[in-house]
């Protein structure tokens, strides 16, 4: 009997070993399997295991399409200042959810960075902090092993331990939709044994209560479409005329990330956005605000604000990421007033986010 039961432990483990096994789904590097565009095909071994070598491109599978479930790949990359990347939920070169690393910001607080793409932008300076970027040794020329576990709007990350997630994002930005596996690379970084599970997993325990909402922040904002960088930054009054307006919701923190309902041009990287403020008196009402990475605020077409918040404008360390670091106090008349903000890009993110002091005697429209 007891001879009986070992026999069907074994067997249990066997068959559970096995089913796990065939959960995971190898995708080799061939021309079946990748959208190479030009790219060199050939695999090599390196470091002892059979990997892809990708320099300043982008490749993505053909046949995934993957919403929930797991991720897994080695990567190997030399120091360097360049973002080697795993995409997922892969749309196109321009449209993905994305994790990738600094390799010369090894043991800094943004090592490591999760962040979406929308019609191009990288939103890395509008998503930073906890559930957005961590910090973690990046030793070059060696092998890491990187996991993400998906799961709807949440994400595991792990890099290198596989017991504790370096990021818990609790906020995916893209919706959930299904869509491939993309690897990006400005640099020689080698890639192996790439898997992927469609089994949704189970996430690790996370505090999901979002942060605090300010009084008095910006929930909705007008926006036009892209319009040209000449015609619109740096004037001295503004009157946009029949532009045509949409109203779009922001995201629950207050930021609204314009590279979503936008695509740029040459010559057009700038949307204006607007409140409409109905006000029971003629009164100043401060209005904090975050931005990235260009801005002119005006108050019934007439300008009191401009300021840079972009990569390296403030200092040579400084990277242009949104907070509420800038305030403007609004001459408002009595009646409707417009307040018009000119956002311009360059890289990095491409967003607004703004709360005003107190409410008292006025009203947004």
């Amino acid at each position: 009997m007891k001879k009986l039961s070992l026999l069907s432990c074994c067997l249990f483990i066997l068959i559970t070993s096995t089913l796990n096994a065939q959960d995971f789904i190898s995708v080799p590097f061939n021309s079946e399997n990748w959208n190479f565009g030009n790219l060199d095909t050939e695999v090599e071994t390196y470091m002892g295991k059979q990997s892809y070598r990708l320099n300043g491109a982008t490749i993505s599978t053909k046949e995934v399409d993957l919403m929930n479930g797991t991720i897994e790949i080695d990567i190997n990359f030399p120091y360097g200042r360049f973002f080697p990347a795993i995409l997922f939920r892969f749309q196109d070169g321009d449209n993905a959810e994305s994790f990738y690393v600094r390799p010369h910001q090894s043991g800094n607080p943004d090592a490591t960075q999760y962040t979406p793409f929308f019609n191009s932008y990288s939103g890395w300076q509008l998503y930073h902090g906890e559930g957005h970027s961590a910090a973690v040794e990046l030793e070059p020329d060696t092998w890491h092993h990187i996991k993400i576990d998906i799961l709807d709007d949440q994400a595991d990350i792990y890099f290198g331990d596989m017991e504790t997630p370096l990021i818990k994002v609790t906020d995916l930005k893209r919706d959930p939709v299904s869509g491939g596996i993309g690897l990006s690379s400005g640099a020689p970084v080698y890639f192996a044994n790439l898997k992927y599970s469609t089994s949704n997993p189970t996430l690790t325990e996370r505090n999901n209560t979002k942060e605090e909402i300010p009084k008095g922040l910006v929930k909705e904002w007008y926006i036009t479409d892209i319009v040209s960088d000449v015609d619109y930054r740096n004037k001295s009054s503004i009157h946009p005329g029949n532009l045509k307006w949409t109203k779009q919701p922001t995201e629950y923190t207050g930021t609204i990330n314009l590279a979503k309902f936008v695509q740029s041009e040459e010559g057009k990287t700038t949307v204006l956005t607007k409140l409409n403020i109905e006000s029971e008196s003629e009164i100043y009402k401060r209005l904090d605000f975050g931005y990235s990475d260009f801005v002119w605020v005006y108050v019934n077409g007439n300008p009191v604000y401009s300021g840079r918040n972009e990569f390296m404008s403030r200092d040579y360390r400084y990277l242009g990421t949104i907070g509420w670091f800038d305030s403007v106090y609004l001459p408002l008349k009595k009646g409707l007033n417009e307040v018009m903000f000119v956002v311009g890009e360059n890289f990095g993110g491409w967003g607004l986010k703004a709360k005003i002091e107190n409410m008292e005697g006025i009203t947004l429209k």
